[in-house]
């Protein structure tokens, strides 16, 4: 629901707001708070794990063992054939005095301190672990039972006592085991021996807090023959019941009658709340899962985030004996329709990731950690299961603290287990998934399944539909709490979602993306939520919650390592314009290292590396004001187009403990925030965003233009977001407060009743004020429910003055602007029209026949014409004879014209420009900040780029992933060429000119530095290269082959995957529907593009390829006829793999062929992430998919090409769109129109 409010003129405002001026504020809160977690009072590497009733006794095994590393050899068998079972290592009499001593619990991956020791990451590993433990004649007698309970260990284990044999091997590394080994223990000395066998090891850090015994052991004394290991517990809510189902184990040799009695308490009084007679049940030798039936509860409490109540239940014999136990909370979690719901109320997540790859599992960080996670607003936690299930401690303290859980497992992670990588991983891994269900079944807090991380459809060419389906239904008959399910966090990806690919059962969609992280349009998350939502619709028929639990920003996303400060921080103490500088600042731009480059790259779409590396102070509040802010809020208004998710911060980007190895530059003595002299936990920037914006109650504004110009009227999105369930009446008070100046007070946005889970948003509108210098400040927003004020907002806001001293330099000063005349009036923002807007006089010209007579000559934006490069070369000429030219942006891939060491190239454009060359005159009253996604254009702050990175540089950005070290390119040059200069200028300032007011000045600048006298120190001089004409067909000179009748395929895909229906290569909408019929030019050379509607749906040719080989692999006969100097093809490819893609056979008229094969490394890259080759210019690049444009010199130029012929190798999937010749002209002149 939306409405349009339009407020007064702030100048008649003024009278009427001042009763709100001194009552109006938001408090900044301070990062780098100590957090007050204290120290550990206990031991830190205790663990909670299940309790026991009071009857029961308990010995814990904990502490030092015996232990023996023993030669790893991969069997997936594990045969008992190694050294220790040859030297009876089992046996009570074994001497093990040379053994090492091992702490358990404790994973062997890691070093007895807990510190990082790469040589302990082994693929496998077999060890044997051995101790002692004395039992006096008490904790043996009657039918008291004596039960070994580990509660986890990793991964084949079979135990020896006294010598003798346990039992059956137990296999997996995420549940707790039991032994009833009372028939194998005396009174006295005993020894238990564990072989411990980890057929998988590991390679991945994140992993290897699971190796050998690394959780609690433990013997439990029963006080009856019967006993349970484990209860089932399940909510009936709406009915006020519980069901119970026991894993109980008659230790006797008969069948046992055992009448049962269910004792229910409160767990923290342990006041009793019910008594409750169960049917008599008979129980045969062994181990059996019982169905208990059903109780009715009085009044029962649920289990919730604001009161996670908890329950003991006691299962006695008719003796009073307790046989089992269990904590529990009762509460239902459902999905149905577009929601989640809790108890029967609507939930949305507010989650959060927790990265938990430590060896620590001290219950008092934990619970510290959680508890103030839970301040910040956050109710769910989801565990990355790449890290691992975690320790039992986490899900105690989940429960008491009411935090929701939505449980990743692990098992995928293991894909080597079985020998078969990912093929049957899912399946092998069932029998462990099971168990861990049945072992952690009644913890309140898991409240929602996933069988692991990314299982993307088709990765490594497998299908995974059925096998999760199976699992699926698995997993619904042992859990009677029906639980949702989601087959795979991330697995239901747009591409998937569209193209079909999800056709197992799923009760939830979990869409992992990363749209504007490194680089991009951060504001392309709206699309890209409305798309899901609307083909999540479309392909599955009925709504279903979606969440996205993976978007926006990477974690741990602010990193240091030594190097950073040895190699790095140094370079920032040059002066910018010292060719030294820029020498280093490429060198690290472009470095192959994780630890220097990667972490460089990965930040540069938020925060410059001048930052990141001199200042991370600022670098963690632009973390946390901004970049993970936009994204968030774009989520929190998604309604149920999106109803959660969570970036993939972490928790160590919310709080840092001083003394974290890496954790701040003050660790390796650079100023910074946090106090590394003193052991505290302090609070990031970040935390204190996330209190504010994840707040059940949110108000905030949608995309809006932070720079307007003086004296327009702009209009803002205002939402308020009720996620209670209740409902109650709001409003907002704007105001607008710059810098030394009091705060502009709006009246109150009423927006009345919101429902519980309701949105509404009303447009503010307001006059902008003028501002004869720069003003800086924010929007705040502060929101009130029923009269009380609850929650605040703010959002910077520049206004930038302009420069009234730009130099008009008159008659010496000309303009070509080529776009201003072809568009005549199409296109409002052409260089003309900027020029007037800012008052520059200049001449325009239309050839550069007279370009001696001017000093200046500016370059309009899209004006790479014939003309131009045609003058390539004389503007090469006047430049270093002195001129000085400016360049605005262009769109021409390919060389520039006159300047040879520039090429203009497509990328992904990206919302943040890093002024490298920070004291630069162009930026004369500008802050860095100022360069981050200017008004419209989804923030995008250019079209195209330069290339390639070199040292001419002054301003650049990211154009793809942080793992490309060529991702990031130049986007403003100053260069030196002989006696005159040259500036290149692709930020998209033009168009913006009368909207955004730090486009206008920046624009201003580079004009007033442009028409200075002489050549800058700014510009530097480049190594000349040779001058070449680039790549330009003249449409006359075009020869456009016809491909209609050969056209097979649609740019669009509306229907499934793999259907042999619709369009593209079949993969759903990931096609090229937005892509231009007509004539086009792409990197020079124009292009018949055929219109589909006008060819019986058909507008490309697809061919054979990988997982498509009911496309052709042959297409013969297309004709031509026609001499031809050069062939241009603009194809590109899908799944392309090194090597030969497609084979192009060019049939003459006097009977020779010609081949042309084209390789995916040379000529015909993959579609995704465009990158230009060797001979494949990226002629188009539409949201990251690019067509290529491939040159073929023709050998025989004075022979007419009859056909063409086009063959795939069938391993990557060739796409063609349009195939266009240079025509040779014949003359009696030999030699003319040749090349």
């Amino acid at each position: 629901m939306k409405k349009n409010l339009f407020l007064m003129p702030l100048f008649l405002l003024f009278a009427s707001i001042g009763a709100y001026c001194e009552k109006l504020s938001i408090p900044r809160e301070k990062a780098y708070q100590d957090l007050n977690f204290g120290t550990d009072p206990g031991d830190y590497k205790s663990f909670i794990i299940n309790p026991i009733p009071s009857d029961w006794k308990e010995m814990s095994l904990d502490g030092i063992w015996k232990f023996k590393n023993m030669p790893f050899k991969k069997n997936s068998e594990n045969p008992l054939d190694d050294e220790g079972m040859k030297n009876a290592f089992f046996k009570s009499g074994y001497d093990d005095k040379s053994w090492e001593e091992t702490k358990v619990p404790w994973s062997w991956y890691f070093r007895q301190d807990g510190k990082r020791d790469d040589k302990l990451y082994t693929k496998g590993k077999l060890g044997w672990y051995r101790r002692s433990f004395d039992l006096n004649k008490e904790q043996l007698s009657g039918n008291r039972r004596v039960v070994l309970d580990i509660r986890r260990a990793a991964d084949q284990v079979d135990i020896w006592i006294n010598g003798q044999k346990a039992g059956e091997r137990h296999t997996g590394r995420f549940d707790s085991f039991q032994y009833d080994i009372t028939a194998l223990l005396k009174e006295g000395n005993n020894t238990i021996a564990i072989r411990v066998y980890d057929y998988v090891g590991h390679e991945n850090f994140r992993l290897r807090r699971a190796g050998g015994l690394y959780h609690p052991v433990r013997l439990i004394f029963t006080p009856s023959q019967i006993y349970g290991n484990k209860l089932k517990i399940t909510s009936h809510f709406d009915k006020k019941e519980i069901e119970i189902d026991a894993e109980l184990v008659n230790s006797s040799d008969k069948a046992l009658d055992v009448k049962l009695t269910v004792e229910l308490a409160n767990w923290d009084d342990k006041k009793i709340q019910d008594k409750t007679i169960l049917k008599s049940v008979t129980l045969e030798p062994g181990r059996h899962w019982v169905e208990l039936g059903k109780i009715k509860l009085k009044n029962p409490v649920g289990w919730t985030p604001d009161n996670p109540h908890l329950y003991s239940l006691r299962l006695n014999d008719e003796k009073g004996n307790s046989i089992a136990f269990a904590r529990f909370g009762f509460r239902d979690f459902l999905a149905n329709g577009d929601w989640l719901y809790l108890n029967g109320e609507k939930f949305k997540p507010r989650a959060f990731t927790f990265d938990y790859c430590t060896q620590s599992s001290s219950p008092y960080y934990i619970e510290k950690l959680l508890r103030y996670m839970k301040s910040l607003g956050i109710n769910m936690i989801r565990v990355h299961s790449k890290t691992g299930i975690p320790p039992e401690t986490f899900y105690h303290l989940c429960d008491s603290l009411g935090i929701v859980l939505y449980h990743d497992w692990s098992g995928p992670a293991y894909t080597a287990a079985f020998d078969k990588k990912w093929k049957d991983t899912i399946m092998e891994m069932w029998p462990s998934y099971k168990e861990h269900i049945l072992d952690y079944y009644s913890h309140p807090s898991i409240c929602m399944w996933s069988f692991g991380n990314e299982i993307y459809e088709g990765h490594e060419g497998i299908s995974f539909c059925e096998k999760l389906d199976r699992q699926y239904g698995l997993v619904k008959e042992i859990d009677k709490q029906n639980r949702p399910i989601c087959t795979s966090s991330g697995r239901h990806t747009l591409g998937a979602v569209e193209a079909g690919l999800i056709k197992e059962r799923t009760d939830v969609l979990d869409d992992h993306q990363y749209k504007g992280a490194v680089c991009g349009s951060w504001q392309a998350n709206i699309a890209h939520i409305n798309a899901y939502a609307e083909a999540a619709l479309k392909a599955f028929k009925t709504a279903k919650p979606k969440i996205d639990c993976e978007y926006g920003t990477p974690g741990d996303d602010i990193r240091y390592r030594a190097i950073t400060f040895s190699k790095v921080y140094p370079v920032f103490k040059l002066d910018p314009s010292n060719p030294e500088f820029k020498k280093q600042y490429l060198s690290f731009l472009t470095d192959k290292s994780a630890e220097i480059g990667g972490f460089i790259r990965g930040k540069m779409n938020y925060a410059s590396p001048r930052i990141y590396v001199t200042d991370e102070t600022e670098c963690r509040r632009l973390y946390g004001e901004k970049y993970v802010k936009r994204f968030v809020e774009i989520y929190r208004r998604a309604g149920t187009k999106c109803i959660g998710g969570h970036t993939n911060a972490s928790w160590y980007d919310l709080v840092k403990h001083s003394l974290a190895n890496g954790g701040t530059s003050a660790f390796y003595g650079i100023p910074g925030p946090i106090d590394v002299k003193k052991d505290i936990w302090v609070s990031t920037p970040l935390a204190n965003t996330l209190k504010r914006i994840y707040s059940p109650l949110l108000v905030s504004a949608g995309v809006f233009n932070q720079h307007p110009v003086p004296g327009a009227k702009e209009k803002i999105d205002i939402f308020v977001t009720n996620d209670l369930n209740e409902s109650a009446d709001f409003k907002v008070i704007p105001q607008i407060k710059f810098e030394n100046e009091k705060p502009i007070v709006f009246p109150a946005i009423e927006f009345g009743k919101l429902q519980g889970m309701e949105q509404k948003s009303l447009d503010f509108s307001y006059n902008v004020p003028a501002a004869t210098q720069t003003k800086r400040g924010n929007l705040e927003l502060f929101l009130f429910k029923n009269g009380k004020r609850v929650n605040d907002n703010l959002y910077p806001l520049t206004i930038a003055a302009e420069n009234k001293n730009v130099v008009n330099a008159n008659n010496e000063a000309a303009l070509y602007d080529s776009a201003e005349t072809l568009f005549k009036g199409l296109v409002k923002d052409t260089t003309t029209r900027a020029l007037k807007s800012l008052g520059i006089k200049v001449q325009n010209i239309s050839t550069f026949d007279d370009i001696e007579k001017y000093k200046y000559i500016i370059i309009g934006t899209s004006s790479f014409d014939k003309k131009l490069i045609d003058a390539g070369e004389k503007i090469y000429n006047w430049v270093k004879k002195g001129g000085k030219l400016l360049c605005f942006e262009q769109n021409f891939c390919g060389k520039i014209p006159f300047y040879p060491n520039y090429s203009i190239t497509a990328g992904t454009p990206s919302t943040y420009v890093s002024l490298s060359v920070i004291n630069h005159p162009v930026f004369n009253g500008l802050a860095q900040e100022d360069f981050d996604s200017w008004a419209g254009y989804e923030g995008t702050m250019f079209d195209y780029a330069l290339m390639p990175l070199n040292e001419g540089f002054v301003a650049v950005s990211p154009t793809a992933s942080q793992n490309d070290i060529e991702s990031i390119k130049p986007v403003l040059a100053d260069v030196k060429l002989g006696k005159g200069e040259i500036i290149f200028s692709q930020i998209s300032a033009t168009k913006r000119i009368n909207t955004d007011s730090v486009s206008r000045a920046y624009l201003k600048n580079i004009l007033d530095y442009f028409m200075a006298d002489g050549v800058q120190k700014f510009a530097y001089e480049l190594p000349e290269e040779a001058l070449s004409k680039p790549l330009y067909v003249e449409d006359k000179d075009a020869f456009m082959v016809d491909l209609r009748k050969f056209a097979n395929r649609s740019f669009r895909d509306d229907t499934p995957a793999g259907d042999k229906q619709g369009g593209w290569a079949d993969y759903g909408p990931s096609d090229f529907r937005d892509l231009t019929p007509g004539t086009q030019r792409y990197a020079g050379v124009p292009f018949n593009i055929i219109d589909p509607e006008k060819n019986n749906g058909n507008g490309c040719i697809v061919m054979k390829g990988k997982n498509r080989d009911y496309f052709p692999d042959k297409i013969k006969g297309i004709p031509v006829d026609a001499k031809l100097n050069v062939i241009y093809l603009l194809h590109t490819a899908m799944y392309a793999k090194p090597g030969n893609s497609v084979k192009y056979t060019f049939n003459y008229k006097n009977g020779e062929k010609r081949e042309f094969i084209a390789t995916t490394e040379k000529d015909i890259p993959d579609w995704h992430n465009p990158k230009n080759r060797q001979n494949a210019i990226v002629a188009l690049n539409l949201k990251n998919k690019g067509l290529y444009l491939t040159e073929f010199i023709n050998p025989l130029p004075k022979v007419p090409v009859k056909t063409i012929d086009i063959e795939s190798y069938g391993e990557s999937i060739p796409i063609i769109l349009a195939i266009t010749g240079k025509k040779r002209f014949d003359s009696v002149i030999a030699g003319v129109g040749e090349e």
